[in-house]
């Protein structure tokens, strides 16, 4: 940042995307320098959302309420980034430090709430300047906002003030190495180092010094310097080249119907964020619905902060003197650390249960994790780094270099993994304790893509779409926007590529169950990357991305480790997934029904020419997976843990239906149509009707490209007062869909 921000204009030169590191990127890889070159982009966002954020607060009369006012905030961090620039963008890089930035423009922009007044929230720069001061050294006295009588200390630690106030404030003083609230009163703060406070340096008992490569440079690779054998890198981010300027390397044009990007003049011109949607509840959903990214602004993608700055060199171990790190004192609370080692080099991530802005939404009250719990997560932690090493030790020193915080989140099911990301946190990622190393390692790939890719498009657009909810993602149960599509697949490339190196290596009794995860991950990738390169949104840039992408499938397709008879039940598995969806969200046109209603009646024969569907998303009832888990149970897939107490705790028992589907059984269909007396509605009893047809009668294959179908002409009937057996009815269905050419009218999904 600039020493003077108030007044000097803002410059902002743009970063090149280096074809390496995005043809990396683009097959799913990128490995740790690519990492690092994405951490630089990111520190370089957020200093101008932080740039944002404090011009926002000085011409918004009474943000800061009882709190100092914001010139003291731009001397704070402008002195200790001068003193020890790879210490302050460290701590600007936290993940828990974007969400509240985030979080704090939209307060401003009214378009996110909080629970508090709107200075408790803004003030909160207030305690990243008081560990930035601790951390290079300086001193300082301020005051801070108090939230729930407590005040959170970014990558430090939670203080509670005893009898205080919901909403408050508190002094905080910054001296000789040691950090104290409200020290003419509870005077609390983290434990002291042993000794004297000696020099300015790594304060707070932390020890900055340690990186996972000590030979590496402290300073990054210059990104604004790019390959001079790649002037017209494709991958460059849109912005005309300067013909004045030699120097100046080409770059594409905008597409078209794209605004040119902003390049801010300074202030008060600065790069500002859109109203940002909030992130959707996560309780029951493996990655929250919606864009799981919160975008910054759409011209800030090719744009960094002044060119003055370094950036963070690396990833910190921030282990300090044996016995300090991770410590609770009188009125405070420590956060938790994870450790593994990759490489041979030692790795911390915080486990963090304190930190009010580790959620993706609204700010959160601490919830302390119990010794136990904490023992558990750090073990399987340190087990599936070490297993991921093992697979693939590039991905591993990739994730290592980026990954900075887990925030531990309560699923109510033990039979999935709750996990999510954000573009603001990035380095960050939420998820529920995971069962077994294996799975937590299969969450830390499938979070960190989306990490990845979500930093790459804060520099590039690769889709123009309206962001309506039409595709079917195959791991997921709503219909999808493109962007959402573009998501998953990249995270499901990443998850196909893991189980192609863990086969191998899986021992055993578990050979089984990675072959049906390898099989089962490279189609559902396989299918979502041919709706992606069917879709006429997608840029130049991101369709050079789905090439590369794309690329990587052949060889897995043509990969011969995967027995037959798990392949195939991987491919039902997928057609289950797939006729489900359309079942519940493709709604077929209402007088092409009634119409063949109609003609079932009067014995006609199905004509089906012009019968689409549209897509209206049904989210009213929870899917059962039953026949998936069913499937995974045969293949030995352990069942993992013990139910927690509650209702929803353990999944619906599969029916006797799903079960003779599963073993074969011809009875399936019967046992369908039972389920179907009780409730003609079932989604679940239609699909499994339509699966069993399938399976057992060839004539009946043409229901899975139009399952919406029975459902959907059943009603009709019965609203005209007609009984007619679900058998009988997909049959005869089946034989109109049999008749239908290639080109005929399909659904819109």
């Amino acid at each position: 940042m600039q020493t003077d921000g108030r007044h000097e204009p803002a410059r902002s030169p743009h970063h090149l995307v280096p074809s390496a590191h995005f043809d990396a990127l683009a097959a799913g890889r990128g490995d740790a320098g690519t990492v690092r070159f994405l951490r630089t982009t990111e520190y370089s966002r957020r200093l101008l959302l932080l740039r944002a954020l404090l011009d926002a607060v000085a011409e918004t009369p009474g943000a800061l309420g009882p709190l100092p006012g914001v010139d003291s905030v731009w001397d704070t961090l402008a002195a200790a980034q001068e003193r020890s620039p790879e210490v302050f963008g460290e701590l600007l890089l936290h993940p828990q430090v974007g969400v509240w930035l985030g979080h704090g423009l939209r307060r401003l922009r009214r378009t996110a709430w909080g629970d508090g007044p709107l200075w408790t929230d803004l003030g909160h720069v207030f305690t990243v300047c008081a560990v930035a001061a601790l951390r290079t050294g300086l001193p300082l006295r301020t005051t801070v906002p108090l939230r729930d009588g407590g005040v959170m200390f970014p990558t430090l630690g939670l203080a509670r003030l005893p009898d205080r106030p919901r909403w408050g404030t508190a002094e905080v003083v910054v001296e000789a190495g040691r950090l104290r609230v409200d020290p003419h009163g509870a005077c609390v703060g983290p434990p002291d180092r042993p000794g004297p406070p000696g020099p300015p340096g790594p304060p707070g008992g932390l020890d900055l010094s340690g990186r996972l490569d000590p030979d590496e440079p402290t300073e990054p690779d210059d990104p604004a310097d790019p390959d001079p054998d790649e002037p017209d890198d494709p991958a460059a981010p849109d912005r005309p080249a300067d013909p004045a300027d030699p120097a100046d390397p080409p770059y594409l044009p905008d597409p078209p119907g794209l605004p040119g990007r902003f390049d801010p003049p300074g202030p008060p011109d600065l790069p500002e964020p859109p109203d940002l949607p909030e992130p959707p509840d996560l309780p029951g959903r493996l990655d929250p619905p919606g864009p799981p990214y919160l975008p910054g602004p759409p011209d800030l993608p090719a744009t960094v902060g002044p060119p003055d700055l370094p950036g963070p060199a690396g990833p910190p171990v921030l282990d300090g003197p044996a016995g300090l790190l991770g410590v609770d004192a009188p009125g405070w609370q420590a956060p938790h650390r994870m450790h593994a080692r990759v490489a041979g080099r030692p790795v911390g991530v915080w486990l963090d249960d304190i930190d009010p802005y580790r959620d993706l939404s609204e700010p959160l009250p601490a919830h302390r994790l119990s010794p136990d719990d904490t023992a558990r997560w750090r073990e399987r932690f340190r087990l599936a780094l070490g297993l991921l090493e093992d697979s693939d030790p590039e991905a591993a020193a990739a994730l290592a270099e980026g990954l900075r915080s887990v925030t531990p989140v309560r699923s109510l099911s033990t039979w999935r993994v709750l996990s999510a990301s954000s573009g603001d946190a990035f380095g960050g990622l939420l998820t529920s304790l995971p069962p077994d190393p294996v799975t937590f390692a299969v969450t830390l790939v499938h979070e960190f893509q989306h990490t990845k890719l979500g930093a790459l498009l804060h520099l590039l657009t690769l889709e123009q779409d309206d962001g309506a909810e039409r595709h079917h993602a195959p791991w997921r149960d709503d219909p999808r926007p493109l962007s959402g599509l573009l998501q998953g697949a990249y995270a499901f490339l990443g998850i196909t590529d893991f189980w192609s190196r863990r086969l191998d290596r899986a021992p055993a009794a578990e050979r089984a169950s990675a072959e049906f995860e390898f099989a089962l991950g490279l189609r559902q990738t396989r299918e979502a990357v041919e709706t992606l390169g069917a879709d006429p949104a997608l840029t130049d840039h991101g369709r050079r991305f789905l090439r590369g992408m794309a690329a990587r499938l052949p060889s897995w397709t043509a990969d011969r480790r995967v027995r037959p008879g798990i392949d195939a039940m991987a491919g039902f598995a997928a057609t289950d997934h797939r006729t489900e969806w359309r079942i519940r969200h493709l709604v077929p046109a209402p007088d092409a029904v009634r119409a063949l209603a109609r003609a079932y009646v009067t014995g006609a024969a199905a004509d089906l020419r012009g019968a689409g569907s549209t897509v209206v998303p049904d989210l009213t009832a929870r899917w059962s997976h039953a026949r998936t888990r069913l499937i995974r149970q045969v293949l030995g897939t352990p069942e993992p843990g013990t139910p927690p107490s509650g209702p929803s705790a353990a999944p619906p028992a599969p029916s006797a239906a799903e079960r003779a589907l599963i073993a074969g059984d011809p009875a399936a269909a019967d046992g369908y149509v039972r389920l179907l007396a009780e409730d003609p509605e079932d989604p679940d009893a239609w699909t499994g009707l339509v699966l069993a047809l399938a399976l057992a009668e060839p004539a009946a294959r043409p229901l899975l490209r139009r399952p919406e179908l029975p459902r959907a002409v059943h009603r009709e009937l019965r609203v005209i007062g007609t009984t007619a057996d679900p058998r009988r009815l997909a049959r005869w269905l089946a034989a109109g869909i049999a008749g239908l050419a290639d080109g005929a009218p399909r659904p819109g999904a």
